[in-house]
């Protein structure tokens, strides 16, 4: 199989036939540099809802080839997820803000669904035998490079966030030694790490593989950064909007949450 103009190897090829006749719309595509808002940093994006009736995926093409495969089911493991009913996390009444706020309000609510995405994503790459560390080893080295940086206005819960976001979802895959790095990087900030910290713990020790689950993490986050004005979490089935509601979600779940409501 060729996608991009690069030939897949048989194992991934496989994969790849298997999720793209598996779903329910056409999967598209295009190399990142295509992406409709290029100057993210990242290494892939997918439309995993298929708004314009198909699922678009953005991929960087300069990878080497089992960067480039892992990369892409990566992507592809994203739209089974939606189509198996995991939650996301949602934009609430977005138009009442100003235009400048927009994009990143935006912003931050996909790192919020992605860094609870992403893990069960990378379990199932791994059980496939692929490697993700490569992404996840280079964010973290990012951050530290660049921890000298002046991360102004944290009393804003969404500047707040958005640092504690990209610092947790790096820490989920490197190893210890790497954590102690990356934290001790950004020790100035300490209310960042203490959150990021119990953010990572709690995370780990969730086994994030169905929707029910994905929507108490989901809904976790906002909660522990306290982004209910912003932010709804919700599955097909299932919607939660305030803290009250994730408090009775999760207890309805049996889910214990030691977080402060």
């Amino acid at each position: 199989m060729n996608i991009l103009s690069r030939e897949l190897s048989q194992k991934t090829s496989k994969l790849v036939s298997d999720i793209i006749n598996s779903v329910s719309l056409p999967v598209q595509f295009h190399p990142l540099a295509n992406r409709p808002n290029p100057n993210d940093q990242v290494a892939g994006s997918v439309d995993a809802y298929g708004y314009n009736g198909q699922y678009q995926i953005w991929i960087n093409v300069d990878f080497p080839q089992d960067i480039f495969e892992a990369n892409l089911l990566h992507e592809l493991r994203h739209i089974v997820q939606t189509e198996s009913g995991f939650s996301g996390v949602f934009n609430k009444q977005i138009d009442r803000y100003p235009e400048s706020d927009q994009a990143f309000i935006k912003e931050v609510g996909s790192h919020l669904s992605s860094v609870v995405l992403d893990i069960d994503v990378n379990k199932w790459l791994e059980s496939q035998g692929y490697s993700f560390s490569f992404f996840y080893e280079h964010n973290a080295d990012s951050l530290i490079a660049n921890s000298s940086y002046p991360y102004n206005h944290l009393d804003d819960p969404l500047n707040f966030a958005n640092l504690s976001l990209a610092i947790l979802h790096a820490s989920l895959y490197v190893n210890d030694d790497k954590v102690t790095e990356l934290f001790n990087a950004y020790s100035c900030y300490s209310k960042v790490i203490e959150t990021v910290s119990s953010l990572r713990k709690k995370l780990l020790s969730m086994n994030i593989n169905d929707p029910i689950m994905s929507l108490i993490a989901h809904g976790l986050e906002i909660q522990t950064l306290g982004l209910w004005k912003y932010y709804v979490a919700a599955t097909p089935r299932s919607k939660i909007r305030t803290s009250r509601e994730f408090f009775s979600f999760a207890d309805l779940h049996c889910f214990s949450v030691d977080t402060e409501e």
